[in-house]
């Protein structure tokens, strides 16, 4: 799946990636942040994906900043969100309400595909989908077209763009246990 989608930006134009590429320093500070926290530096293609890396970027759904964290989830993480004070476009706030809420989805699902799944699409609609299909990984819920075809295209994009941006070394996110 991942490789399909690689191929494809890899023939893309320069440009596609430019805005992310000149992020590069919050790209790695991003990835930092994640392997001190005991996260995989790949997860940082995440906020590639989510937001080209962009704190100001909000979807049409409401999700805000380069986590695309939706409110309730940005509340329930700790973050502060009102008119006038908005910490998921907070570069470090937000950064660190991500990282516990990818370590609370790791503990939940103990799967990087479902954890990415579920980051896109909620933890509850993935949970449903596993019990509904009788499915144990994300590849038989995506075989059985279970998610939103935007999450089944969001998890290959993410893997994609962990093995062609420079986030250290390559290859999808490890498997086991980033608590220790």
């Amino acid at each position: 799946m991942a490789s399909g989608y690689a191929s494809r930006w890899a023939a893309l134009p320069p440009i596609f990636l430019q805005s992310s590429l000149e992020r590069g320093e919050l790209l790695l500070w991003l990835a930092g942040e994640l392997e001190t926290a005991g996260l995989p530096r790949e997860l940082a293609a995440l906020a590639v994906i989510e937001s080209a890396l962009d704190p100001q970027a909000l979807s049409s759904a409401g999700a805000l900043g380069c986590w695309q964290l939706m409110p309730a989830t940005a509340r329930r993480l700790g973050l502060t969100v009102r008119r006038g004070r908005d910490e998921r476009r907070d570069v470090a706030a937000s950064t660190a309400a991500a990282i516990r809420y990818l370590h609370e989805l790791w503990r939940r699902f103990g799967d990087w595909e479902l954890v990415l799944a579920a980051y896109n699409c909620g933890e509850g609609r993935v949970e449903r989908a596993l019990s509904r299909v009788g499915a144990s990984s994300f590849r038989e819920l995506a075989a059985a077209r279970a998610l939103p075809a935007e999450t089944l295209a969001h998890v290959p994009k993410v893997l994609a763009a962990s093995r062609l941006l420079p986030l250290g070394a390559p290859g999808s996110p490890p498997d086991g246990d980033p608590t220790g």
